[in-house]
């Protein structure tokens, strides 16, 4: 997705942004459309945030340590299970921003890796997403490098 990209979700412009320029703002109204499963324009509003987001998150994943494979992983994994659980329901523009939200339950998705790596997977019930991240390393490496913490570049 280029920074000129957008979506429209109920006649309004829902832009993504530029990754180079920034974390791309949140619109409240495309985290609202993502949680009500009933509207048609749910599926589209869900694909728009994880096409945002993933790149934010798997960066994180790199910067905490992740091989690419394994960050890859996180980052899909992360979104399969919040698409599963209908996690987007639970963000609140009154407690905070987006981003942070979306950044505490991928800390809470990783810290919990290590017990579902012992447990047995079970098929996911969701459908894959058309967001596509195999192209996050070849990003990652244009990424300027500095002593920053994961959470603070996040």
């Amino acid at each position: 997705m280029t920074p000129e990209d957008h979506d429209k979700i109920e006649g309004q412009t829902m832009h993504i942004g530029s990754r180079q320029a920034g974390f791309p703002t949140t619109r409240w109204t495309l985290v609202s459309a993502a949680c009500k499963q009933e509207r048609p324009d749910s599926r589209r509003a869900l694909s728009a945030l994880c096409e945002a987001y993933w790149f934010p998150l798997y960066v994180y994943a790199r910067r905490r340590g992740d091989s690419p494979e394994q960050a890859q992983d996180h980052t899909q994994e992360f979104f399969t299970g919040f698409l599963e659980h209908a996690y987007f329901d639970r963000a609140d523009p009154e407690r905070g921003r987006f981003r942070s939200f979306l950044l505490s339950c991928f800390k809470f998705y990783l810290y919990d890796d290590g017990d579902r790596a012992r447990t047995q997977k079970r098929g996911s019930g969701v459908a894959p997403l058309p967001f596509e991240v195999s192209n996050g390393e070849e990003m990652y490496s244009r990424e300027p490098f500095h002593d920053e913490t994961p959470e603070r570049i996040y």
